[in-house]
């Protein structure tokens, strides 16, 4: 129908929403220049990273 795929940590139900993985959100990190040193997707999910 045109739109977009969905991808791992993806979800419809009630409504469209990604939930990044760490394996995303450690890209998305890197690619920043940071380097992730926490990480937990207990009840809320939070990450830190460190600048390089």
């Amino acid at each position: 129908m045109g739109g977009e795929l969905i991808e791992p940590g993806d979800t419809l139900v009630p409504d469209y929403v990604h939930y990044f993985t760490k394996d995303e959100i450690e890209r998305e990190f890197k690619e920043a220049g940071f380097e992730l040193i926490m990480y937990s997707n207990d009840e809320y999910g939070h990450a830190v990273g460190l600048a390089k």
